[in-house]
């Protein structure tokens, strides 16, 4: 039975690297989608959709929490930073809405 349990155990992480090396960029391109993803929907909800800052803020951080979060309301630009990277939202128009800088 000791036998058994150390080879499901075996067998569990074996899996687990395997899974890990085979999606290993997707593993790494993550922590880089937070504040993106962050930025966008933030600057659509307050310059796009005209929503109050403290809306939008509870909105963005109901799905992810983050470091910091400013409004450049003169460029009409959103900073968002996340666990290790930071990105930034511009309004660009009506039409278009918002898109990433950088």
């Amino acid at each position: 039975m000791k036998k058994i349990a150390i080879y499901g155990i075996f067998c569990l992480f074996l899996g687990a690297a395997l899974w890990i090396g085979l999606n290993w960029k997707s593993i790494l391109s993550f922590p880089r989608i937070l504040p993106s993803f962050s930025a966008k929907e933030f600057c659509t909800c307050y310059f796009v959709n005209g929503q109050t800052e403290p809306y939008c803020r509870e909105l963005v951080r109901q799905y992810f929490p983050l470091k910091d979060l400013h409004i450049n309301s003169e460029l009409k630009e959103i900073y968002a930073r996340g666990f290790t990277t930071h990105k930034t939202a511009r309004f660009v128009n009506e039409r278009f809405g918002c898109q990433l800088v950088n």
